[in-house]
């Protein structure tokens, strides 16, 4: 059997490589393949194309992204029709999977999104009608996504969040701070620059000014920044050289121990976020677009009147329980007064995060999800 998996970004290819421990934990001797990143390489997959560096958001963004993201759909359908696969597999990103799925539904290879897009938070059916219409089954992760996507007609189950699997509780701190060589009695704040290149050029540098103002206001904190992409290390690196600050710069593998340790986080929105809600610890939410995107979704779409949030904390429980800074509101005098009011009393924060884990469902999401695979595989 030969399965192709498709993701996006690196947290795609994160929630890919522990579907497909879990497959070949069923099948050892399931052929994977699949576009991702290193994450997936080292779960067993052989990686056709790494797109860690084209991962984009928003639609001015996407636009300059357009053309090489055909020529690798082409590239990559080219290479399903030779390598004729048993099956494919999205996960997330539908900006491009969503493309992906319609350019090979013409070859009758069976399809499964995995992680489909969370458009039902705001009210939206376009993109859950492509997929229901490109691919055989749906998996979802939300509860409300297998609803919506349930009342839409599609094959669709409900396996629960995969962020349950990876990030576990109960870390050493003593250990970790020994590991990541962080000073002890001082406060630890993780700089979550980004993993997309936008998001490196328009939020690195004013959550980085943020940090140099918040030193103005409590001396002696040890900042921590973790690069999750081998990619854009040297980006980022020079991005800090500009500041005048002291950061350790760790792997992006250690996020985990680094949220587990931390007084709190700066982070981009997105998966991040989710984890460090689970593991407690308190952080700011940094978001800014290009402003031609950001016009069209908040004076064309009105994207406000219909989502209360962008961080997932928050969306999840429906409640401000973490400080959001979106884009004109993102300054690094906003970034300081929000860090400082944290450090001083997280209290609430973490009484409230400890909330969260409880609304996610259960461990063994990947778990659960292939064996709905492998189910589909053999039934059909």
């Amino acid at each position: 059997m030969h399965i192709f998996i498709s993701t996006g970004e690196i947290s795609g290819s994160n929630r890919a490589s522990s579907l497909i421990k879990e497959l070949r934990k069923k099948n050892s001797k399931i052929k994977i393949s699949g576009i991702g990143t290193s994450e997936m390489a080292d779960a067993g997959c052989e990686i056709w194309a790494d797109i860690s560096h084209t991962a984009s958001v928003g639609y001015f963004e996407q636009l300059i992204q357009k053309i090489p993201v055909r020529i690798l759909i082409k590239k990559i359908k080219k290479r399903v029709i030779r390598e004729k696969p048993d099956l494919i597999i999205l996960i997330d990103s539908p900006g491009f999977n969503i493309k992906l799925a319609k350019e090979v539904s013409s070859l009758g290879i069976k399809t499964i999104y995995y992680i489909p897009p969370q458009d039902f938070l705001w009210n939206r059916t376009g993109n859950a009608q492509k997929i229901i219409k490109h691919c055989d089954m749906v998996i979802n992760i939300f509860g409300k996504g297998y609803e919506a996507y349930k009342k839409l007609g599609a094959k669709c189950h409900f396996v629960g969040h995969p962020i349950l699997d990876t990030v576990k509780t109960g870390f050493d701190e003593v250990k970790i701070m020994k590991e990541l060589k962080i000073k002890k009695n001082k406060k630890i704040v993780g700089l979550f620059l980004g993993n997309r290149r936008q998001e490196i050029k328009k939020i690195a540098p004013v959550i980085l000014k943020g940090a140099e103002e918040l030193s103005k206001q409590i001396k002696g904190i040890h900042y921590v920044a973790p690069i999750a992409s081998a990619h854009f290390k040297k980006t980022i690196k020079k991005i800090i050289e500009k500041h005048e600050l002291n950061i350790n710069i760790i792997d992006g593998k250690d996020s985990l121990k680094l949220m587990s340790i931390a007084d709190m986080i700066i982070t981009k929105a997105g998966t991040t976020t989710l984890e460090a809600g689970i593991l407690k610890c308190p952080m700011i939410v940094a978001y800014r677009l290009n402003p031609i995107t950001y016009f069209i979704a908040t004076r064309i779409i009105r994207i406000q009147d219909k989502i209360k949030f962008i961080s997932l904390p928050n969306l999840y429980t429906n409640t401000e329980i973490i400080p959001e800074l979106i884009q004109h509101d993102l300054t690094p005098e906003n970034i300081a007064e929000h860090a400082t009011r944290i450090l001083k009393n997280s209290d609430k924060i973490i009484k409230q995060l400890g909330n969260l884990r409880k609304q996610m469902g259960k461990p063994g999401a990947s778990r659960r999800a292939a064996e709905k695979i492998l189910d589909f595989v053999k039934n059909n």
